[in-house]
């Protein structure tokens, strides 16, 4: 038998029956009195109400958060007695904070499994990183010194973790209140958990409800997120709104999200093998509930097991049921809990409200959900799981199949379906040689209309965005080679299955072939808009002043009724505050912490006064807004951080350009190419100007944060630095090394001076000793009457000896010394010389770059500029021409044609090997020549290529010709109009030319950005 413990949410107790509030009694309650219950209760208290050997229910904490800490020890120890009992699989099934304390406890699990396996005793089970549930911990002391540790070490090691969580919301900081906790652990499911399921509710904006979306530690985990309708406590049986009022309308109702969810915890319980008795608790008044009775009895049998093929008739009735209601839980769109009031209230009033829930995606990072779990098209789906019980079933599928497996077998049986509907709609003499296959095929018939048709379609449109989602947040990079091989053939199979030779002509086929052409393009501008809403976010956030903002707040504040007339001592005090505020984030680089500090500080001297009075009310309400939603929580780390995260991420997503052409080579992949790179060439240019905006030094305050990260966005910014006035930290460091390397240098020249100072003094003692050498021979000659005055020489002498052995040493010494130190000055001549000269070709390289600027703006390549862009048009245009001509034919000359003409495309684009206007025309102009000559050799050319080729000539010749020296273009006109002169050729053709011009439209303005763009690049390069 498996274990469960059930961790309720904020303010909620155990309520199986109906009640105020839970007019059917509360979710997780009623769930867990169906949990088989063995034997007698055990003993409970004040906050686990219900308990026996296979459950606990935990109530949940307060509004304030204080005893979170208690609920999460609670939890650890219910389990670890299970655990000593031998219960190895454990299920967790918790709600609101109760769901953030049930990612904690499952953290606590591991850390005590560690613990475990490195023989560490009981003092370390209540040595929690999180203060509050250590605190807690030592309360519970006694649970926790009577846990069998024995037990515990026995099968710990074998845990199966399985967590149920329903919508976590750990809560927010608002006027001043500190209604929630923070730990970087809540967004990071551990390994031990083998399956995470989570519901996040669609229609909750109430302030400080943003609910957390984590990642699994291991890849081995099972994860799956879903979203329901309704506000953050309908699926818990709360029918109305937040503040108890009834839905408008009188015909809709909100219940079905209710029924769904017991549905849900029953089939999860299911699975981790907990047995569930639907009928033991009906002789309890307390827990006997008739309409959830109604709703699971006709699930099981007589033997108590599932019936799965109910479960899934009784999940798909509730779906529609919901989609029935779907006004019912719009309206919470515009509700909200008492006191809090909702999100985003600020940009509402300003204009960039976004009707969408705020979750925390993966971290501290805002999201908006839908981003995260984007709608499904066509109305038809609540959610993913919806879509995949649709097609499972009405394609007749097996139920767990992989995703890839899902993706092929659905393809392969609405191929089955079409071929037949197809057979279905001929006449009656056909219809009388059916396959067998064919009359029995019940959905052949339905395809034909259109709902049959739309519902079959979404439902593999549902499947191909839940590809779109695993590219979309990147998880295919956890995934293995394998597994990513083979989502993406069988992505690719189901579309090639529906281009073959057989269904060319059948029309469900091509409009499932658009439908899922359509869908890779959703994709792909999904992921683009999400990059750009992304990258609009951060650019704010790099060039926002927060000053001015703050300013322009305070003056609307003091424009109310309740501050016009107040006392000027509290106008002073007011003021006082707004300009302390101000100056913190009028600080290079702003004080965020201390402003959002003292905001917090502010608000709590407010609670403080008694009574409260109007002004108070209205600053607190000011005030907490401002913390809320204006003064970001964040700082130069951060966003460095974020600045960084997302030019990797425009880099990932264009290298998965080339994957995606396999599945549609329709779309213009070049285009948001290029619109990709002028993105991140922005943000190279917003996050290099807020350095230098902020006082930033790269070296001191960027260069650390990348230290362990080869960042490709820090290398743009520091290749660029010297355009913002900020110093490239690799040229600072070589100046550094320059200047020490002198520095020593000059130290080791110091030395040699000295060295030869001490030898010069050493060749003057050897001088001194061969006079006294000669003085003593001539005492020798003049007798014994000197013999005192030569025993005195001698003794003279033998210190001079002592002396210039000692010299003789060390000069030897000295002489080594000298040798090592040229040897070191040689050494660090060629190493300055290095430095210099790669100096030097840095200062070339940046004059290289300044001088292709200053050639992009002259007036001769603006003109050039324009003629690009023409030339640009008429290749497209004549692209599109040999495109649409080829699908009506099989002309290899066509053909030969389409790869010139992109030939000649790629020449026009190609800004890398020609990064001048002039340049590229000259490129295409030769090559235009050759590939005319090309075509000429080989047959008659088309006349749409002698139109093509005119026109581009037109264009160059009458242009360029006077602007890029050699141009042969009206040369080569020449060639196809019979020798005309430049003069007849100029009066013939000047109307044709107007034409191309106006057509090009090109304005000063837009050259002056591809200048720019161009010149960006260079530097990047």
């Amino acid at each position: 038998m498996a274990y469960t413990l059930t961790l309720l949410g904020t303010d909620t107790t155990f309520t199986p029956k109906p009640d105020t509030g839970y007019e059917h009694g509360e979710t997780l309650s009623y769930v867990s009195t169906l949990v088989d219950r063995p034997g007698e209760p055990q003993l409970t208290d004040n906050i686990t109400h219900y308990r026996n050997s296979n459950i606990a229910v935990v109530d949940g904490p307060d509004t304030m958060g204080k005893a979170v800490g208690d609920r999460i020890a609670r939890g650890v120890a219910s389990i670890l007695e299970a655990i000593s009992r031998g219960e190895t699989d454990i299920s967790i099934m918790a709600h609101s904070r109760g769901a953030v304390e049930a990612i904690l406890v499952a953290h606590e699990l591991e850390r005590i499994q560690e613990n475990f396996k490195q023989g560490k005793g009981s003092a370390d089970l209540k040595n929690s990183k999180c203060p509050l549930t250590k605190t807690a911990m030592e309360a519970q002391k006694d649970t926790y010194e009577s846990l069998n540790l024995e037990g515990i070490a026995n099968n710990i090691n074998n845990v199966k973790l399985s967590i149920f969580n329903i919508d976590p919301v750990p809560g927010g900081d608002f006027l001043g209140a500190p209604v929630g906790w923070k730990d970087e652990r809540f967004f990071r499911v551990p390994k031990i958990v083998k399956e995470y399921e989570q519901c996040v509710y669609e229609n909750e904006r109430t302030r400080c409800f943003k609910a957390i979306v984590p990642k699994c530690d291991s890849s081995d985990t099972k994860f799956n997120l879903f979203s329901l309708p309704g506000h953050h406590g309908t699926g818990s049986g709360n029918l109305k709104d937040q503040q108890q009022q009834a839905v408008p309308g009188g015909e809709t109702t909100t219940e079905h999200a209710q029924q769904l969810m017991i549905i849900k915890l029953i089939d999860f319980l299911n699975r981790n093998g907990v047995a569930i008795k639907p009928g033991q608790n009906s002789d309890e008044g307390q827990v006997n509930n008739l309409s959830f009775d109604d709703l699971i009895g006709p699930l099981f049998d007589e033997d108590g097991k599932i019936k799965k093929e109910k479960l899934k008739e009784k999940y798909l009735t509730l779906y529609q049921d919901i989609i029935k209601n779907k006004a019912a839980y719009e309206h919470f769109n515009n509700t909200s809990y008492p006191v809090l009031g909702r999100e985003q209230s600020i940009q509402k009033v300003f204009g960039s409200y976004r009707d969408d829930r705020i979750i925390l995606h993966q971290a501290y990072k805002d999201a908006f959900l839908s981003d995260v779990l984007p709608h499904l098209p066509g109305g038809h789906f609540v959610n993913y799981d919806h879509a995949r019980l649709t097609i499972n079933k009405e394609l007749a599928l097996e139920d767990g199949l992989p995703l890839n497996e899902v993706i092929d077998k659905a393809v392969e049986r609405l191929n089955e379906i079409i071929r037949h509907s197809s057979q279905v709609t001929k006449d009656v003499a056909e219809a009388q040689s059916l396959s067998e296959s064919c009359i029995n095929d019940k959905y052949a018939p339905v395809i034909q209309s259109e709902e049959g048709f739309n519902i079959l379609v979404n439902s593999l449109e549902g499947l191909i965005s839940e590809v779109r989602n695993i590219y979309f947040h990147d998880k295919h990079k956890s995934m293995s080679d394998d597994e990513r091989n083979a989502l993406f053939n069988s992505v690719k199979g189901a579309i090639d299955s529906f281009k073959s030779a057989d269904l060319e002509d059948n029309q469900l086929a091509t409009d499932v072939r658009g439908k899922i052409d359509e869908t890779i393009k959703k994709i792909l501008e999904g992921k683009i808009t999400r990059l750009n809403d992304d990258a609009e976010i951060l650019s704010q956030k790099l060039g926002e002043n927060l000053s001015e903002v703050v300013k322009s707040k305070f003056d609307i504040l003091r424009q109310k009724p309740a501050l016009v007339d107040v006392h000027n001592d509290r106008l002073k005090e007011f003021d006082d505050f707004k300009n302390q505020l101000i100056s913190l984030l009028e600080s290079k680089p702003p004080q965020i912490k201390e402003s959002r500090e003292l905001l917090e500080e502010k608000l709590k001297s407010f609670e403080k006064t008694d009574p409260p009075d109007v002004v108070n009310e209205d600053m607190t309400k000011f005030f907490g807004e401002l913390l809320e939603e204006v003064i970001p929580d964040y700082d130069v780390n951060k966003l460095m951080e974020d600045a960084n995260q997302l030019y990797d991420e425009f880099d990932s997503f264009k290298e998965s350009f080339s994957s995606f052409k396999e599945l549609n080579d329709s779309l213009n992949y070049a285009q948001w190419q290029t619109e990709l790179e002028e993105k991140q060439r922005q943000l190279i240019d917003q996050t290099a100007r807020y350095i230098q905006k902020n006082n930033l030094n790269l070296e001191k305050d960027i260069d650390p944060l990348f230290k362990d990260n080869k960042s490709p966005l820090y290398e743009q910014i520091k290749l660029v630095a010297s355009n913002y006035g900020l110093e490239n930290p690799d040229f600072v460091k070589l100046k550094r090394q320059n200047s020490e390397l002198s520095c020593k240098l000059d130290e080791q020249i110091e030395k040699i001076k000295e060295l030869q100072q001490i030898k010069e003094r050493h060749d003057h003692d050897k001088i001194e000793l061969e006079k006294l050498n000669q003085e003593l021979q001539v005492l020798r000659d003049s007798g014994s009457e000197k013999e005192k005055e030569v025993e005195q020489i001698r003794q003279e002498i033998a210190a001079l000896r002592t002396r210039i052995q000692s010299q003789d040493r060390q000069q030897d010494a000295l002489e080594k010394q000298i040798k090592n130190l040229n040897s070191e000055i040689a050494w660090l001549s060629t190493d300055k010389q290095q430095l210099t000269r790669e100096r030097e070709f840095q200062d070339n390289r940046i004059n290289d770059l300044n001088e292709l600027v200053n050639r992009l703006n002259t007036d001769e390549e603006q003109e050039c500029t324009a003629v690009v862009r023409t030339l640009k048009k008429l290749t497209a245009d004549h692209l599109d021409y040999l495109t649409a001509k080829k699908g009506n034919t099989q002309n290899d000359t066509i053909k030969e044609q389409i790869e010139i003409t992109k030939n000649l495309q790629g020449i026009l684009c190609n800004t890398k090997e020609y990064p001048l206007p002039s340049e590229r025309i000259k490129a295409f102009t030769n090559q235009l020549k050759k590939d005319n000559e090309k075509l000429s050799a080989q047959h008659d050319p088309d006349p749409a290529w002698k139109r093509f080729a005119k026109s581009c000539l037109i264009t160059i010749g009458v242009i360029c010709s006077g602007i890029i020296p050699g141009i042969l273009a009206l040369a080569t006109y020449n060639h196809f109009k019979d020798k005309s002169s430049p003069q007849s050729f100029t009066a013939k053709y000047k109307n044709e030319l107007s034409k191309i011009k106006q057509q090009s439209d090109i304005s000063k303005h837009q050259t002056e950005d591809e200048t720019q763009n161009l010149t960006t690049t260079g530097l990047a390069r």
